[in-house]
């Protein structure tokens, strides 16, 4: 079953497992990301103020998007 929705704080860990194995999974590469030194709380300040959503599948989180608006 595919789920997508947008994430509220109550998804901060999980959120900032996926963020971080994500960014983590492109370290060989000579770019930097600030995200890869991110703490939870960070994590969850971006949930508070961006509209991010996720993508479950089978009850997995895979994937997350979030809308950067130019006005914030």
């Amino acid at each position: 079953m595919k789920e997508f929705r947008q994430l509220t704080v109550a998804d901060t860990e999980e959120y900032h497992k996926v963020l971080i194995d994500g960014y983590a999974a492109i370290t060989d590469f000579p770019l930097t990301f600030a995200a890869l030194e991110f703490h939870t709380e960070e994590s969850n300040e971006r949930i508070e103020n961006y509209p991010i959503y996720r993508l479950k599948i089978t009850g997995t989180l895979v994937s997350s998007i979030k809308l950067c608006m130019t006005w914030v």
